[in-house]
């Protein structure tokens, strides 16, 4: 039986690379350093995936093992185990947690004889899977004996409150770095005419050429247009992604973001105009909308500085479609609405709100976002602000 050990037994380690194998017919180890989590897992033996939008179906999780990332031989014999049977480590414990995972893994990794490790760096972070390779050389562990694998991580999941279970997207599963896979699993796959190729991915999991065209696809329609309706849902009163979703006045602009996003991607990262205009059918009529996922537009608006970066998600967009003359215009209120979001229990909304009565929103504009006076966009988003928020 192939078999996986994943590091981090949360949303997605669980609801996504849990899920897999149990689709898969392999065993899972889940290296989890929360010891309370830990003990509720070992003790339950089993959870539930609900998956639910294009499709629906429950996956039960089971067999699974729980170790501690301090017991370096229970590890070590896992990893060891992984690789001999062709599969996989992986790691989903959030990049600020990725020195951790190194430390965990990298006794490990020197005592497989079989081969570089394959290691699945599901994070959303770009940089993610560099800095976990940097993170296990630092750790001792030689640059041959692994193989850090790129992906970008399409799947929401969310907790069931109150039990294991999670709620996940059917249909959204990963894309991965193809180059690192073939070159991690070299060897490990069917035999065929005496040759082993590289192991199959798993159903669901696509292999692609150019990775940064997906992170690239993934920034600039899901993470924006989930900005536009939290921003813009929040200042209509709605409390969830779902809710905004359905708003009719929303309607309009979210379509405007995404189509322009769309033609932007098939333009610079020579991305199938088709492939993205059922991407965004999919966003508008199913990902968004999706009731049993209930994201919070708290959860979606937070760390507002963050997002308004000049490389993020929505100047980052603005910048590009400015270049191909796309419409600008619900962008432009997106970045507006951002700037007068608050919430209290956010920090980064306490510092923005504090900022913008310190120093106003024309001068913020050009620290945070990068977007001067002299930038045409300077003047209309300010415009759009105070319409808003002081009209």
């Amino acid at each position: 039986m192939r078999e996986i050990v994943v590091v981090g037994a949360g949303n997605i380690g669980r609801g996504l690379l849990g899920e897999t194998a149990a689709r898969e017919g392999w065993h899972v180890t889940f290296v989890e350093a929360v010891h309370a989590h830990a003990a509720r897992l070992r003790e339950a033996g089993r959870y539930r995936v609900h998956l639910s939008g294009a499709a629906s179906e429950t996956t039960t999780v089971t067999g699974y093992r729980v170790v501690d990332p301090a017991d370096e031989s229970a590890v070590a014999a896992v990893v060891e185990r992984a690789v001999g049977s062709g599969g996989f480590a992986a790691v989903a414990v959030g990049p600020q947690n990725l020195g951790a995972a190194a430390a965990s893994l990298a006794p490990a990794i020197t005592r497989v004889a079989a081969g570089p490790v394959p290691i699945l760096v599901c994070e959303n972070k770009r940089t993610a899977s560099a800095e976990l390779a940097d993170a296990l050389v630092a750790a001792g562990v030689p640059p041959d004996a692994f193989v850090t694998i790129a992906t970008s991580v399409e799947r929401m999941v969310r907790p069931d409150p109150g039990s294991l279970d999670l709620y996940a997207e059917a249909g959204q599963t990963l894309f991965v770095d193809r180059n690192a896979w073939e070159r991690a699993t070299r060897g490990t796959g069917p035999v065929d005419t005496g040759m082993s190729d590289a192991a199959p991915a798993p159903a669901g999991f696509r292999l692609v050429d150019d990775l940064d065209a997906y992170y690239a696809r993934k920034l600039y329609t899901n993470n924006a247009g989930h900005a536009l309706l939290a921003y813009l849902g929040h200042r209509r009163g709605h409390r969830t992604i779902a809710d905004a979703a359905g708003d009719p006045e929303l309607a309009a602009p979210l379509r405007e973001l995404l189509t322009a996003a769309s033609g932007m991607l098939a333009l610079d990262y020579g991305l199938d105009p088709g492939e993205l205009e059922r991407h965004t059918k999919e966003l508008i009529e199913i990902r968004f909308p999706n009731a049993d996922l209930a994201d919070p537009i708290a959860r979606v608006a937070r760390d507002p500085i963050r997002k308004l970066g000049p490389d993020d998600r929505l100047v980052g967009l603005l910048r590009r479609l400015d270049r191909h003359g796309f419409p600008t215009g619900a962008v432009l209120r997106t970045i507006a609405a951002a700037l007068g979001y608050r919430d209290d229990a956010d920090r980064e909304s306490v510092e923005l709100a504090t900022r913008v009565e310190t120093d106003g929103s024309s001068r913020l504009l050009e620290s945070i976002c990068g977007i001067g006076p002299a930038d045409p966009n300077h003047h209309t988003i300010v415009t759009y602000y105070k319409e808003e928020f002081h009209g």
